[in-house]
C-alpha cells in the first residue's frame, strides 16, 4: 500500500470546519483511500480543536494603544509572532514525517509557511502542492497587509519552486503563478473544484421543476467578495416591478449578515427573504433542492467555486458571475447564465422567469456535464495519476 502524508500547516483550516475547503479536503482524502492508498493526515487546524485552541492568529488585546497602532505596524507583529511560532511546529511536522515514511506528500500550501517543502528537500521526498490562491495577494484582501508582504512572497516562490508537481483550481490561476514566479506550465496541473455525485444525484432525483419560479437562492458565506448585497439589490428591483410571487432563500452566514439584514429592511423585502443562518452540509441538499434560481453573484478572479456545481448537480438554473475560472467549465447561455455586475443579474431572473422551459434545458445540459466531468471522484482520479507519476520518478 503507497504511503501518502497530507499535510496542511495553516491553524485556521479544520477538515471538521463547515466550509468549502473542507469539503475539498475530507473528499479527496476519502477518495484516495478508496482507492488503496495509506493516507496519513497533519491537518494544524484539527490539532488546534482537539487541543481546544483557538483557530486563528495570536490576537492582539483590544486597548486604546492597539486602536492607535497602524494597521501595517498591528500586521507586522502578528507576522513576528506566527513566525516565531513556527520552529515548534516544524518540529511536530519533521516527527510526523520520520514516523509516517511517506513516499509522496501531499500539502495544501498556506501563506508564510515553507516547512514542508524544506522538509521535503531535506529528506528527498516528492512534493505535490496544492495552491488554491494567490497566497502573499490574498493576504492583502484579508487586512494583512503586512510590511513583511514581501517575505511572503519570497517564501511562496520557494514552495513552488521545490515542489515536483503543484495543483490549482482554474487556469487563471496557473497562469498568475507561471508569470508572477516563473514556474513552468507544465509543473501546474489545474484540476477545478467538483461535487459529490452520488450524494448530490440522490437528493436531486427527489426534485420536480415547477411550472412557474418562485424561489431565487444562494447558498454561501456571507463574505464581501460574493456580493450578496447585489443579488438582494437586484431580486428587490424585479420583485417590485414584476409584482410576482417570489421569494429570496439566503443560506448561510458570516460577517456581512447584519449589514445584509439591514440592507433587506431599508428595501422593504423583509416579508420575501429568509436568512437560514449556518446549515450542516449534510442538510444543504434540501434547502438547494427547494430553489428554483441558483445564484452566485460574484466571486474572486481565481478560485474555483464548489457552489456551482452542487447548484449545477441538482439541475438548477444558474446565474454565475462572469470570472475566468466560471467561464473555464460554464459556457453562457449553454451551461448557466453568466453576469457581470448588478444590472446583469437582475436582466438575467427576468430572462430565466419569461422563458423557464429554455432555463430548464440549460440547466440539465450542465447538470450531465457536472455528473460526468466535475465530481470528487474524478478530482481524486486526476490527483491520483500526479501521485503515481512523483512515486515512479523517486
Amino acid at each position: 500500500m503507497k504511503r501518502i502524508s497530507y499535510i496542511i500547516t495553516d491553524k485556521v483550516i479544520s477538515s471538521k470546519h463547515e466550509s468549502g475547503y473542507a469539503i475539498h479536503i475530507n473528499a479527496v482524502i476519502n477518495r484516495l483511500r478508496d482507492m488503496g492508498y495509506d493516507v496519513q493526515t497533519y491537518i494544524e487546524g484539527d490539532r488546534s480543536l482537539r487541543n481546544n485552541t483557538k483557530l486563528h492568529q495570536v490576537e492582539m488585546k483590544q486597548s486604546l494603544l492597539h486602536k492607535l497602532i497602524p494597521v501595517k505596524i498591528k500586521n507586522l507583529l502578528r507576522e513576528i509572532l506566527f513566525r516565531k511560532s513556527k520552529q515548534q511546529q516544524k518540529n511536530r511536522i519533521e516527527e510526523f514525517i520520520r514516523e509516517t515514511k511517506p513516499e509522496v506528500i501531499y500539502e495544501r500550501q498556506t501563506y508564510g509557511n515553507t516547512i514542508v517543502a524544506d522538509l521535503c528537500q531535506k529528506y528527498n521526498i516528492p512534493l505535490i502542492l496544492e495552491t488554491n490562491a494567490p497566497q502573499a495577494e490574498e493576504q492583502k484582501v484579508f487586512n494583512r497587509d503586512s510590511l513583511l508582504n514581501f517575505i511572503g512572497k519570497r517564501e511562496e516562490k520557494h514552495s513552488l519552486e521545490i515542489a515536483d508537481s503543484v495543483i490549482v483550481v482554474s487556469s487563471e490561476l496557473k497562469k498568475y503563478l507561471s508569470q508572477s514566479y516563473h514556474i513552468i506550465d507544465d509543473k501546474i496541473q489545474v484540476i477545478p473544484n467538483a461535487v459529490d455525485a452520488n450524494w448530490l444525484k440522490k437528493m436531486a432525483a427527489k426534485n420536480d421543476s415547477p411550472v412557474t419560479p418562485k424561489v431565487i437562492g444562494f447558498v454561501g458565506s456571507f463574505l464581501k467578495w460574493h456580493k450578496v448585497d447585489s443579488l438582494i439589490r437586484a431580486f428587490s428591483i424585479f420583485a417590485k416591478s414584476s409584482a410576482l410571487d417570489v421569494e429570496l432563500l439566503l443560506v448561510g452566514d458570516g460577517e456581512q449578515k447584519q449589514t445584509l439584514m439591514t440592507l433587506v429592511n431599508e428595501l422593504n423585502i423583509s416579508d420575501q427573504v429568509t436568512f437560514t443562518g449556518m446549515i450542516h452540509h449534510e442538510n444543504i441538499a434540501d434547502y438547494i433542492n427547494n430553489m428554483d434560481i441558483c445564484v452566485m453573484a460574484a466571486s474572486n478572479w481565481y478560485g474555483s467555486p464548489i457552489k456551482i456545481f452542487e447548484y449545477g448537480a441538482f439541475g438548477k438554473p444558474i446565474i454565475a458571475p462572469r470570472t475566468g475560472p466560471v467561464l473555464e467549465v460554464m459556457e453562457d447561455r449553454v451551461d448557466g447564465y453568466i453576469v457581470d455586475g448588478e444590472k446583469e443579474l437582475e436582466a438575467a431572473i427576468r430572462e430565466i422567469f419569461i422563458d423557464y422551459d429554455k432555463a430548464i434545458a440549460i440547466a440539465k445540459h450542465f447538470q450531465t456535464k457536472v455528473i460526468n466531468e466535475y465530481t470528487w471522484t474524478k478530482v481524486a482520479d486526476k490527483t491520483a495519476e500526479i501521485i503515481e507519476k512523483n512515486i515512479k520518478v523517486a
